[in-house]
């Protein structure tokens, strides 16, 4: 089984625009998959859940998905989502990520990233 780490805007994809990233990743990666997030990534999803308007209910979804689909929260010594993710990082196999800048910070450590081309498709960085 391989540990994939999600960042906030990957979570938020099957919502915003319909990919179903949760059951392309087992397929994409051919082994099954222990999926995590840092708790800096949920409390950055909670923060957007809490302001009340379509932003907050698209976030409030997307935690409730990620509920579903079992993503497990991961303590981190860092608050921001990236710098949590990078610390995270090197102990996982894979890191699913929309951000350009992270991806670039990850690949200079050598950390396999996934990305969502805009066909809908997963791509390794």
């Amino acid at each position: 089984m391989r540990r994939v780490i999600l960042d906030a805007n990957f979570m938020l994809l099957p919502l915003e625009r319909k990919v179903d990233v949760y059951s392309k990743l087992e397929d994409f990666l051919d082994d099954r998959v222990g999926l995590f997030a840092p708790k800096a990534v949920f409390d950055e999803l909670r923060g957007m859940a809490g302001r009340g308007n379509k932003e907050a209910r698209v976030a409030k979804a997307c935690l409730q998905l990620a509920q579903m689909r079992g993503v497990g929260e991961i303590a981190s010594m860092n608050k921001k989502p990236d710098d949590a993710i990078m610390e995270i990082a090197q102990k996982t196999d894979v890191v699913c990520t929309v951000d350009a800048a992270l991806a670039a910070r990850l690949k200079g450590k050598g950390v396999r990233t996934v990305a969502v081309k805009a066909n809908g498709n997963l791509a390794s960085r």
